[in-house]
């Protein structure tokens, strides 16, 4: 056991050796900053000032920073719909970069069946936060990447006839 692993060792380090990195066309990092803010589920004077951070590493790898315990069902949610983004999406909880910390965000399904988190507890934030939370980490990633545009668009558009939508006739008939 003990050979194999000092040969196993030689043979990382003779590997780790010739190994040499190149800088990927393309390669970069880009973030975003944002904020958004709650009142309390039932105390409507509780303010919750949600801190969030996007990041786009070498368009591969995107990263939504978010505070507080995120349900689960927020999390796969946003996951399948970055699934369309061609990236490898990575969501951070519990992380903190300012504001006020939510605590437990439950999706609005697991807030109406209550439970711990959901509905136990006098500093819950807001009902529906999370789906606002995830919303705005998909449209700070889409922005980050070049597809939300800041203006309105695509130019050129001609409004006319060409875009009514006719009914279809099988038998050949407009």
């Amino acid at each position: 056991m003990e050979r194999t692993g000092e040969i196993l060792a030689f043979q990382t380090v003779k590997l780790a050796k010739k190994l040499t990195t190149a800088p990927l066309a393309g390669s970069g990092m880009r973030w975003m900053e944002d904020s958004l803010h709650f009142t309390g589920r039932f105390d409507k004077r509780l303010d919750f000032s949600v801190h969030l951070n996007t990041i786009l590493i070498n368009n591969e790898l995107a990263l939504a920073v978010c505070p507080g315990e995120l349900f689960v069902q927020l999390q796969l949610d946003w996951k399948s719909k970055m699934a369309l983004a061609d990236v490898k999406p990575f969501l951070l909880g519990y992380s903190w970069s300012g504001g006020n910390w939510p605590g437990y965000v439950a999706d609005v399904r697991s807030a109406a069946l209550g439970g711990y988190g959901a509905d136990q507890g006098d500093r819950l934030i807001e009902t529906g936060a999370g789906e606002t939370i995830m919303t705005r980490q998909l449209t700070n990633f889409y922005k980050l990447n070049g597809l939300m545009r800041d203006q309105p668009g695509p130019t050129g558009f001609k409004p006319g006839s060409q875009w009514i939508i006719k009914p279809f006739d099988p038998k050949g008939g407009q």
